[in-house]
């Protein structure tokens, strides 16, 4: 069993974008997803390359920094974290 799911995580970025994928064009849904896959890539070059190299405080400190910039991204748009996991 995957320890992260990517399709399952993607399912529950378009529940969460309340996107209808049985509405969406194929380009459409390509696009969407290769934008979900390029932000998760980010993010695992990002702990495999930096966080890795930080002490405990500094890594902790790093994500809180992503999770504020992240709640103030959402919070703008007025949409539901994509973080947020009870979704």
């Amino acid at each position: 069993m995957k320890k992260f799911d990517l399709e399952a995580e993607f399912q529950k970025y378009m529940k969460r974008m309340q996107l209808d994928l049985s509405v969406m064009e194929l380009p459409e849904l390509t696009e969407r997803k290769r934008a979900f896959i390029a932000g998760v890539s980010q993010v695992f070059l990002f702990m495999k390359n930096k966080a890795t190299g930080l002490n405990d405080l500094d890594a902790v400190a790093a994500l809180e920094d992503i999770d504020q910039q992240l709640s103030y991204f959402w919070n703008s748009i007025k949409l539901k974290p994509a973080h947020d996991a009870s979704v």
